[in-house]
């Protein structure tokens, strides 16, 4: 009988003890690798590290494209992406952890022009330019706005930069970040949309839950204590 106990513990342990498999996109500065690839930092990166430390929970990062992420989630074949916009079209696909941070969805212009865009509507005489995959293109195409789609934010940037679209849409977030590394400063928000978007964990839906609530409630515990002030003042200094 001894054995019986001995080998449901030893097993149990060991089902714990597996590591997380966790994916992101390349999104700075959410989500980034500096030395070649060794080291993972950013705002909800970092925000993971502490609450997995927080519960001695061991994980695996990984970066991929949005798309490949959520295929590989739905597929059972990694347990967590570590940022993922709420949205309606995979609310009942994954279980969430947080929210993490908010993303305002804008229209970003040079600064340079004259925009007066009072609707979203107003924008769809514009050559506008969107991330493949990006939520926001779904608000677009419902004011009859047929975004170009590119497949990264830094593409669109220069895009702008280069006069070749007259608006990005994106999320706000990594709106500076993007414009910094092109040292390009002609830029502002033209159009904010009145649609909150949060970003979140998102966890396979055979997750278990109780798992999901240990994370979210490190998560609150690094709100109490600081730690998620300090990370905004990191990445979002101008916030």
């Amino acid at each position: 009988m001894l054995w019986v106990i001995s080998f449901i513990l030893y097993f149990s342990s060991q089902l714990h003890a597996k590591a997380l498999i966790v994916h992101c996109d390349f999104n700075p500065p959410l989500n980034y690798v500096v030395n070649e690839g060794k080291d993972f930092l950013g705002f909800t990166t970092e925000l993971a590290k502490k609450a997995f430390s927080e519960l001695g929970l061991d994980y695996e990062l990984s970066i991929n494209s949005d798309s490949k992420n959520i295929e590989l989630l739905k597929k059972g074949k990694i347990d967590a992406i570590l940022s993922l916009e709420r949205t309606d079209q995979f609310e009942d696909s994954f279980l969430w952890v947080g929210p993490l941070i908010a993303n305002k969805w804008v229209l970003v212009g040079r600064r340079s022009k004259d925009y007066r865009l009072k609707y979203l509507k107003d924008a769809s005489g514009y050559k506008i330019g969107v991330r493949q995959f990006h939520p926001f293109n779904d608000l677009l195409k419902s004011n009859g706005i047929n975004a170009i789609q590119k497949t990264s934010s830094r593409e669109l940037a220069l895009e702008l930069k280069e006069n070749k679209i007259n608006l990005w849409a994106t999320g706000s977030l990594s709106l500076d970040y993007n414009m910094w590394l092109l040292r390009f400063n002609d830029y502002k928000v033209a159009f904010t949309s009145k649609e909150g978007v949060y970003i979140y964990m998102a966890f396979r839906k055979d997750s278990d839950p109780a798992l999901i609530n240990k994370i979210n409630i490190a998560l609150r515990k690094l709100r109490v204590n600081g730690t998620y002030n300090e990370l905004m003042k990191k990445y979002f200094p101008k916030g």
